[in-house]
């Protein structure tokens, strides 16, 4: 034993009292997953979760629901754990028989103490909020290892020798408190250390201790309970004088849970209670206590593992204080508050605050089933066999077949507004008033004789429940109750009417309906929405209006509004005190005081709901895990946040694209009462409220999402943040935008192929027939300037000739015949000339720029042969140089024009002729060196008007200037090949 037997005598002396009540501990060992039943030290992270060190087991993380072991296999240095504490960043730190290891959620890390020195074990270590850790050297002395895991040993002046820390503690402040074995309590604060309380002067030693929320330290001593302020050095106030008190965890200012000789006390206002097997505890040593974030209370014991603390607002009575035994088949209350609670086959027992005082003594009373109290105060029995028993404080009345009764097997009793006994019997019901039954079976409205329930109506109307359905008692008549819900069968346990004439129906599998005559909907309340069991045996009503339920599995209270709709659901279960959980029919009773008793299978419950203390803390939701395609996705530690199981963002293909997300909401004072909301943001809303820990999504469409999730307490108490991981679904290349911008593209690109496809067959095909065309032109051309100059050649000869045998033959002609025919001669070679000029432009071969020049230059020449004036031409070589069809006409007699102007205007010794090539088309330019004109006066003239027509048609440039003084004129022609192209009027489709 780690106690002396000093210390345990002084424990047994300890003021305390022993309560007549279980209380609500709940013991977990190994067979529920704890990895070693001798606990060392308990602490908690971020997640809310309970790490446990213990002597031989490693490291256990609880969550409530499930233990996860860490031991040497998983890296932890040594399975022998002294002390445990959570960093800032949620890494958990572990004080071993062989160093200290550290926990990152991925990995241990490890740091073995004998290589600073020769001791390797470590008891205490502890966190502060600037990410150190402190630690206590074996053999005495303070350690520290920085965020950046660097060990340094802490100098502290005037440090005596092999004084071993006991305990250390880090307030908010950033300030480091610790304990030592000889001198007593100090603070490390600046690189400088200073006492608080000293063991001199408390004249004792300090052990464990702890700091609450005011600032002020509790400490365990050998002397008592001590209240330390800090900033008064030196003073102290003492509680518990003459205990010794090792540990201990605040609830608040008023209460705190002790540890002394190895036996846990509550301390409630200075005055403590021993808890011990008759309250439910434990006879095993206690280590520690701890006090997690909603006040549950946590005791580390030496041998049986862990025992929790929950709310204890359940009474549980049980053989051990008193009851006669179990099942409790009824339980009804008297104007004194008396209990009287039935035992079946033991007879009925009176409770007065919570104690048995007395039994009554009849043999009738032997099995009852039921139980009521009239307005006199009388309490009616209803029994298996013997009737109805009435007692009225000192003696006995019986009721049976003889007095009229409908059967002696009574299976509910029930007291109306008008003060009736309502018996409801296996075969029928009797209404019992003022000495006289009158009886009801199938015969006479009921809708089977087998009674389940009877209760108390709107308006007066009395509801009997039987095993074929419901009906209304109201003015002297039965009265079916068809509520048409034909999803469920008629095996109603129990039914309650609310001042809204709204039916609450407990059935027996299906959880709750409520209805109403005529509606057309129902509202169903099973476990999907947070019930304990769906198997209903008690109904009634509270004094705030909050419907108490009692079923197979435990009991509900179903929070209402005004109108009876339904906030929330508060379940009380095994985690919440209610041992054996079942409860039984017709065992509920309200009292005078507001509070609710309950017989189940295992005993007597008090539910005190005028102390309901609710859990104003939400749950520390977070999501624990992400499975992609059924297999669980296993991240990087480098991707992680400290204070995540999942990082924020995940990227998927896809066709990954089924998921299902796990998560937690922790909450450990009842972690299976938990509910929850989640969405897929982007995809749907928020689901309706389930206890289902996992969300599964499949065939997700390609997207951004976020995942949310929030959860509530078993108070309703909703988390503020919600967890959440962003999802984004890459969707295929196909639907990526740059694939339809590619395949816009293509589609462009083809249309475009298509339309210039189209476009060059068709102009392909326009091209062919005008080549054709142009083909036969060329032909027709030359047939017509072969066939024109041979047949007007030949003609005009024939006129020359004709012409001058006239002019033989007439030898004594007058002068004015000779003159005809000299006109006649003379016209003939003038149009044998001209048509030589058109039978030219009609040849095909005419159509080049070089024929033209050298027709021009061929005419300047004869032109000019025998006239004072000289006729110079020039020009650059080039290859041929088609011109448009008619273009070489035109060009020829424009210059023959100019040319003939030169000749018959310029005065000129010498005309020039010149052509030359530019971009895309030609120059021509003919000048002189004559007299000049006036160029306004030239402009008018009928000559350049017509070469400026000529040009103008073939859209070329026709320009006129004279020289310096109007000394000589030219004459220039500017031709681009194109917009004569341009001008040839073709419509290509």
């Amino acid at each position: 034993m780690k106690y002396c037997v000093f210390f345990l005598l002084l424990a047994a002396i300890l003021p305390s009292e022993l309560p007549g009540q279980r209380y609500n501990f709940t013991n977990y060992t190994i067979s529920d997953g704890l990895a070693h039943e001798k606990i060392t030290d308990i602490t908690t992270d971020t997640f809310g979760n309970l790490w446990l060190a213990t002597l031989g087991g490693g490291l256990s993380c609880f969550n409530g629901i499930e233990f996860k072991n860490y031991t040497e296999r998983d890296g932890l240095s040594n399975n022998v754990v002294r002390h445990v504490t959570v960093d800032s960043k949620g890494n958990v730190w572990a004080a071993t028989s062989n160093g200290i290891s550290v926990f990152d959620g991925f990995g241990f890390r490890n740091f073995l103490m004998d290589t600073v020195q020769s001791i390797s074990s470590v008891n205490v270590i502890e966190s502060d909020n600037r990410g150190n850790v402190w630690f206590a050297y074996p053999s005495g002395g303070l350690g520290k290892i920085d965020s950046n895991f660097q060990i340094e040993k802490v100098q502290l002046d005037g440090w005596t020798n092999n004084d071993k820390i006991i305990d250390i503690q880090c307030d908010k402040k950033g300030g480091i408190f610790f304990v030592t074995a000889i001198q007593g309590l100090f603070i490390y604060d600046s690189l400088r250390w200073r006492p608080v309380l000293t063991n001199k002067q408390y004249q004792g030693y300090l052990l464990e201790f702890e700091i609450i929320e005011n600032g002020l330290i509790i400490a365990g001593s050998n002397k008592g309970l001590v209240s330390i302020d800090p900033t008064k050095p030196g003073e102290f106030s003492l509680s518990h004088p003459g205990s010794f008190i090792t540990s201990s965890a605040s609830v608040s200012l008023s209460k705190r849970w002790l540890v002394s000789g190895g036996r846990a006390f509550c301390d409630v206002n200075g005055r403590l209670y021993l808890m011990t097997e008759v309250n439910g505890f434990t006879n095993f040593p206690i280590s520690r206590i701890f006090a997690d974030r909603e006040n549950n209370i946590w005791f580390a014991t030496e041998g049986d593992g862990l025992v929790k603390l929950g709310k204890d607002i359940f009474e549980f009575y049980t053989e051990d204080h008193g009851l006669l035994g179990q099942p409790i088949t009824s339980i009804i209350g008297d104007t004194n508050d008396n209990i009287y609670v039935s035992n079946f086959g033991k007879g009925v027992q009176v409770f007065q605050k919570g104690s048995p005082i007395r039994i009554l003594d009849s043999p009738l009373l032997t099995h009852v089933t039921s139980s009521v109290r009239d307005k006199q105060g009388n309490i009616w029995f209803g029994t298996r066999n013997q009737g109805v028993i009435r007692y009225d404080g000192d003696s006995f009345f019986q009721l049976t077949t003889d007095h009229g009764l409908i059967n002696a097997l009574v299976r509910v009793l029930f007291i109306d507004s008008s003060d009736r006994l309502w018996i409801g019997t296996a075969n029928g019901l009797s209404i019992y008033n003022d000495g006289e039954l009158v009886n009801y079976d199938v015969a006479t409205g009921l809708p089977d004789n087998v009674i389940w329930g009877i209760t108390q109506g709107a308006n007066n109307n009395v509801i009997i429940t039987t095993r074929n359905g419901i009906c209304t008692y109201r003015n002297g008549e039965l009265e079916g109750v068809n509520l048409d819900i034909t999803l469920f069968n008629n095996r109603i346990n129990v039914a309650l009417q609310d001042n809204l004439g709204n039916y609450w129906l407990g059935y027996s599998g299906h959880g709750i309906v409520k209805t109403s005559v005529g509606a057309k909907q129902h509202r169903y309340i099973t476990t999907e929405e947070g019930l304990t069991s769906d198997l209903i045996y008690n109904l009634i009503f509270d004094i705030n209006g909050d419907l108490i339920v009692g079923s197979e599995r435990g009991v509900d209270r179903l929070i209402l509004d005004d109108d009876f709709e339904l906030n929330r659901i508060k379940s009380y279960g095994n985690v919440e005190g209610i041992n054996g959980i079942r409860t039984l029919y017709n065992s509920i009773h309200l009292d005078t005081k507001g509070d609710i008793w309950l017989g189940n299978s295992k005993g007597l419950i008090k539910y005190n709901s005028s102390q309901e203390n609710y859990n104003e803390h939400p749950p520390v939701i977070y999501i624990s895990g992400v499975a992609l395609n059924y297999n669980n996705l296993i991240w990087e530690k480098e991707k992680l946040e400290p204070d995540r199981r999942v990082p924020e963002s995940i990227k998927l293909n896809f066709n990954d694209n089924n998921l299902i997300f796990s998560f937690l909401g922790n909450s450990l004072r009842n972690p299976e009462a938990v509910t929850y909301r989640y969405r897929l943001s982007g995809l749907e809303d928020w689901s309706p409220i389930t206890k289902k820990r996992e969300a599964v999504y499949t065939n997700i469409p390609p997207g951004d999402y976020i995942f949310q999730v929030r959860a509530a307490n078993s108070d309703g108490v909703w988390s503020k943040d919600t967890a959440e991981i962003q999802v984004t679904i890459v969707p295929p290349f196909w639907r990526e935008v740059w694939f339809y911008f590619a395949v816009g593209i293509v589609v462009i690109f083809i249309i475009k192929f298509y339309n210039d496809y189209r476009i060059q067959k068709n102009l392909d095909k326009v091209l062919t027939v005008e080549r054709i065309r142009a083909e036969e032109l060329v032909k027709v051309r030359k047939r017509m300037a072969r066939d024109f100059h041979d047949n007007m050649g030949n003609q005009l000869a024939s006129i020359t000739v004709f012409t001058n045998l006239i002019s033989l033959k007439l030898k004594d002609k007058s002068t004015e015949v000779n003159e005809l025919l000299t006109n006649i001669e003379k016209h003939t070679k003038s149009l044998f000339n001209g048509t030589k000029d058109f039978i030219w432009s009609i040849d095909p071969e005419s159509d080049d720029l070089n024929e033209v020049f050298t027709y021009i230059k061929d005419f300047g020449e004869e032109l000019f042969e025998n006239t004072p004036i000289e006729f110079y031409s020039s020009t650059k070589e080039f290859g041929d140089l088609p011109l448009p069809s008619g273009w070489s006409r035109q060009v020829v007699l424009i210059f023959k024009e100019a040319m003939t102007n030169a000749l018959k205007h310029s005065m000129a010794s010498e005309v020039h002729l010149d052509l030359n090539l530019i971009t895309d088309g030609f120059v021509i330019k003919v000048w002189d060196n004559g007299t000049g004109v006036n160029l306004e006066s030239a402009k008018r003239g009928n000559g350049f008007r017509n070469m400026k027509t000529r040009s103008d048609q073939l859209g070329a440039e026709l320009a006129i200037s004279s020289g310096k003084d109007n000394k000589g004129v030219c004459i220039k022609f500017k031709a681009t090949i194109q917009s004569g192209l341009k001008k040839t009027k073709v419509k290509i489709f």
